[in-house]
Order: C-alpha cells, then sequence, then structure tokens
C-alpha cells in the first residue's frame, strides 16, 4: 500500500534547527596556523577542530551525532 502523507509548510527558523542535535559535517580547514578538520553543526556553527579526518570523525561520534557528507 503506498501512501503520501503531506506536511505543512515549514518555518525558516524550524528548518535551521532541522538535524542539529543529530547531524555534524567537516571541511578541511586552517585554524591558528594548523591543519586540520573544522567540525560544523547542522546550522554551520563551527563546534569543533581536530588535526585529522579521523580524529574528527571519532569526535562527532563520541558526541552522539551522526556525520555527514556534502556534495
Amino acid at each position: 500500500m503506498n501512501t503520501t502523507e503531506r506536511i505543512g509548510p515549514i518555518s525558516a527558523q524550524d528548518l535551521a534547527l532541522l538535524g542539529l542535535a543529530e547531524l555534524a559535517y567537516l571541511r578541511p580547514t586552517e585554524v591558528d596556523g594548523q591543519s586540520g578538520f573544522a567540525i560544523y553543526s547542522a546550522n554551520g556553527r563551527m563546534v569543533g577542530f581536530a588535526p585529522d579526518r579521523n580524529v574528527a570523525l571519532r569526535l562527532i561520534r563520541d558526541n552522539d551525532l551522526e556525520p555527514v557528507s556534502l556534495h
């Protein structure tokens, strides 16, 4: 049985909060002259920095967040 559920419009504020407590993404960057990976929350705010990708991924998971890829 296929059903389609329609939802009402979502406010800009609600959209900005979507995934905030569940998702994080990485971006290679430099902080204070050190290369590494910045960790960003779903709303684009930088919340951490790690010297390499594996450490950054571990920090994300240790904080009960799911790493996501941006394309």
